[in-house]
């Protein structure tokens, strides 16, 4: 009879083709042995589903080898799957392998299963060599270079195994026809494997020595072509550096040959080349040419010149973030900023500074996430060089940075604190208008602005929903998790708008620059302007004061204003800034107009449960822009009120 191999995948996203799973098949069964001896299964599942039905799952299953790919956004599960299978199945041989557990046998393996191993490296040699291993009668799993173990309660590491140089060593799961019965929404797929950089809190650079190995132009192509032939709508580019390598602009054209083609993908993701902003650029234009992006991640992490050389990542150039994000401001298609806190050299005041910089040059998103200390990276190994103080969250596996050699603890919070003000305030764009005339007229640059109305909350309104989210989610150091943010745009547009809106109005009437009638107009328009993220959104009319826009009428998810003439010259300066289309100013004391909300917004079923509707809110807010409103002189000739 042949021996069952299970191979376990549980993603943060759903309906995934199952890359690894692929991968370790292929290159095993390259072997004429093991693939007449094995037969190969797939389980694949979300990090958010029920863990128990999962392991039930599992379980039902009479495997030789359990295969578990590990990583931090699914490592408590994993550990949890591997006892229970170890109970049930003690004669099966468990694999765990991925960035998290490799080099980490001692906390992952438990001394009493020695049929339990660690991969430490690239899993495709390892993996087909441990299963030739297995078919002997006796097997010894120190002849399987890669591997750590327990034998007689002592821990064996084994000799590493070589990277594979020529990746055309591993057959295409895509077109050996091992996906021919999947179907997925989303494919991870990488074209080659490698990072020339060396960032210390990264393992991708840590882990392949600078190398960076591609699999073959002809290949690649025809798996592209496979996934658009196949109805794959959204392409995941693992790549580290997309943009790096002069073909990828080729391959890019050809992504969007495909999708002419056959109408396949419809959307395409990846991390952009650091240095490379012409030729990132390049593949930008191709790519929103054919409709298959609407925002550009772009992975800074700091902005301090300080921190960046601490890191080693001074070699990535500030000024090619510049061009990109001018190009992409030109071509209007939204940037998505990734930045860590705290990093090492980072202090509270830099990491505001550089939010404000990035406010300053137009960006469009600002994520920040949690600095987590990843096992096997440079960061961890030299954790008291840097001074960093760490916390281990309860019941997971997850250590965070929770202050450094330049940053207290104190300061860290205030960190977070401040971010969810560039959450609530920036990332919504709930008063864009504002914090640009404040800025562009220096009454109030957007950093001193996001902390007032933090402090505010935290002094005036303890105990309102945004609030109380945000301490909680801090005090319980729930922040790190990318999931919790979207729930600020869940409730601050849609859920609880109106309490948000009132909010936003309380601190800005109480502040001193409420005196100047032009920050008031532009307050004015911010609440007109508040995006909705979905087409079946409850649409209100504003219910915050308003003394110099007038609300005529409010349907079809249109709002008809008017606004004195006066004061439209004010509204198309800043608007110009923010690439608004100018308005018609009319020639009389008030200027009638349309603001649409019917844009490019999607339906939800809102009876989902929350953390349904968060995770489509943040997709959403990467498309933010295109869901802005449209503002047209009313019908007709322009509409003229007297006052």
């Amino acid at each position: 009879m042949k021996k069952t191999v299970t191979i376990v995948e549980i993603g943060i996203y759903d309906e995934m083709l199952p890359l690894v799973s692929g991968y370790l098949e292929c290159y095993a069964s390259k072997n004429p042995e093991v693939k007449a001896r094995y037969c190969f299964d797939y389980y694949t599942s979300h990090v958010n589903a029920n863990l128990d039905n999962i392991i039930n799952d599992l379980l039902q299953k009479s495997s030789d080898v359990f295969a578990l790919s590990c990583y931090i956004w699914n490592m408590v599960a994993m550990l949890e799957i591997k006892e229970k299978l170890v109970s049930r199945h003690p004669n099966a041989t468990i694999v765990l392998g991925g960035p998290q557990v490799m080099n980490y046998a001692n906390e992952y393996l438990n001394p009493n299963h020695e049929r339990s191993v660690v991969c430490n490296g690239e899993g495709e040699r390892v993996f087909a060599n441990l299963l030739m291993e297995l078919l002997s009668v006796k097997p010894d799993f120190s002849n399987v270079r890669g591997i750590s173990f327990f034998k007689d309660n002592e821990l064996i590491k084994n000799p590493p195994e070589e990277r594979i140089s020529d990746l055309n060593e591993i057959p295409s799961p895509f077109l050996n026809g091992v996906f021919d019965d999947k179907r997925g929404k989303l494919a991870i797929y990488e074209t080659n494997r490698g990072c020339p950089y060396k960032c210390t809190y990264c393992f991708w650079g840590a882990a392949t020595n600078d190398s960076v190995y591609r699999f073959d132009e002809d290949r690649v192509r025809d798996e592209i072509t496979w996934l658009s032939q196949h109805g794959v709508p959204l392409l995941y580019i693992a790549d580290a550096n997309w943009g790096l390598i002069k073909r990828d602009i080729g391959l890019s054209q050809h992504i969007a040959d495909c999708k002419e083609k056959y109408n396949m993908p419809i959307y395409v993701y990846f991390s952009s080349a650091k240095n490379s902003p012409s030729r990132v650029s390049e593949i930008t234009r191709i790519f929103a040419e054919a409709k298959v992006m609407n925002h550009q991640p772009v992975s800074m992490q700091s902005l301090n010149p300080r921190t960046l050389e601490l890191v080693q990542r001074s070699n990535i150039k500030l000024s090619a973030y510049g061009e990109l994000q001018d190009d992409l401001n030109a071509r209007k298609i939204d940037s998505y900023i990734e930045l860590i806190w705290p990093l090492p050299g980072e202090t509270l005041e830099s990491f505001k500074g550089g939010v404000q910089d990035l406010i300053e040059r137009k960006a469009s998103v600002i994520e920040t996430y949690a600095h987590i200390l990843l096992h096997n990276t440079p960061m961890s190994k030299n954790r008291e060089a840097f001074g960093l103080v760490t916390k281990s969250i309860k019941n997971d596996t997850t250590e965070i940075v929770v202050g450094t050699a330049d940053l207290s603890h104190e300061d860290f919070q205030e960190g977070i604190w401040f971010y969810y003000a560039v959450v609530a305030l920036f990332n919504t764009r709930s008063i864009h208008l504002l914090t640009y005339y404040l800025r562009r007229h220096e009454i109030m640059g957007s950093a001193e602005l996001y902390s007032r109305f933090m402090r505010y909350c935290r002094e005036e309104h303890p105990e309102h929903f945004f609030t109380s989210y945000c301490r909680e989610t801090i005090r319980s150091s729930q922040y790190y998790d990318i999931h919790i943010y979207p729930m600020v745009y869940l409730m601050s547009l849609e859920t609880k708008r109106e309490e948000f809106s009132q909010l936003l109005y309380d601190f800005a009437s109480s502040q001193p620059w409420w005196g100047d009638p032009n920050a008031r107009v532009m307050f004015e328009a911010d609440m007109l302007n508040r995006i909705y993220l979905f087409s079946n959104s409850d649409f209100l009319a504003p219910t915050t004061p308003f003394e110099f826009f007038r609300v005529l009428s409010t349907d079809n998810r249109t709002y008809s204003v008017d606004i004195p003439s006066s004061h439209i010259s004010i509204l198309n300066e800043i608007g110009r800034d923010l690439k608004r289309d100018t308005l018609n100013s009319g020639n009389g004391h008030r200027c009638a107009y349309t603001i649409n909300h019917n844009q490019e917004q999607l339906p939800v079923n809102m009876k989902m449960d929350e953390a349904y509707l968060a995770n489509h809110c943040y997709g959403a807010i990467m498309r933010g822009a295109k869901h802005l409103p449209s503002w047209e002189a009313a019908k007709g000739p322009v509409q003229v009120f007297m006052s």
